[in-house]
């Protein structure tokens, strides 16, 4: 990584407070544990009847439903405390020409050194309208850069986590960074930014 550069960092996160983060992320969640017990009720229950039927069925089966609840229920508060961690360390930043994406693991790769460059919709769709183009437009989905190189790839989500587009001079920072890079897609992806830069910028003058 280069030396003596400024981090820059990215608006990948979330833009309220941390409170309104924490809670919002909290409601999900028990809505997530209940549907998920009651789905492992559920299947439980699917499960006893299947087994019922059965010469024989030891008594232990009766405790099915009770056992698809429980395995619900920690299946859930797995991925909200893996939810929690993400959302918390949630980061990314420009060193020079390096691109660093953290969330449960940090990722780095050198864009100048860049072996294949593209852009990925997603099925999330941007809350604020966006400049008309291949991937964007009034409602157009949230894009995700992939960056693959020799060390591996990194994705970058180009929008925050409450899907509000990053600033145009944040996405005018990392067309300069991925200028340096001669692999294929790379132009591509520059001149897509620059472009959506450029729009963002000619609407906020209008």
């Amino acid at each position: 990584m280069q030396s003596g550069m400024r981090r820059y960092h990215l608006s990948v996160g979330f833009e309220t407070s941390l409170t309104a983060r924490l809670v919002g992320l909290l409601f999900i969640g028990l809505f997530l544990l209940v549907g998920a017990m009651c789905g492992g009720y559920a299947l439980g229950m699917l499960a006893l009847y299947a087994v019922a039927a059965a010469p024989a069925a030891p008594a232990v089966f009766a405790y099915l439903p009770f056992v698809g609840a429980a395995l619900g229920l920690l299946s859930a508060t797995l991925y909200m405390v893996l939810a929690f961690a993400a959302a918390m360390r949630q980061a990314a930043w420009l060193d020079g020409t390096w691109l660093t994406v953290r969330r449960l693991r940090r990722r780095t790769v050198d864009l100048a050194a860049a072996r294949l460059v593209g852009l990925q919709p997603t099925t999330e769709r941007l809350r604020a309208p966006a400049p008309v183009g291949v991937l964007t437009g009034p409602g157009a989905s949230v894009a995700v850069l992939v960056v693959t190189a020799e060390s591996g790839t990194v994705r970058l989500r180009l929008a925050s986590r409450e899907r509000v587009q990053l600033p145009a001079h944040q996405l005018l920072a990392i067309a300069d960074a991925l200028s340096a890079a001669r692999c294929p897609g790379a132009a591509e992806v520059v001149h897509w930014l620059r472009g959506t830069a450029a729009g963002v910028l000619s609407r906020q003058a209008g």
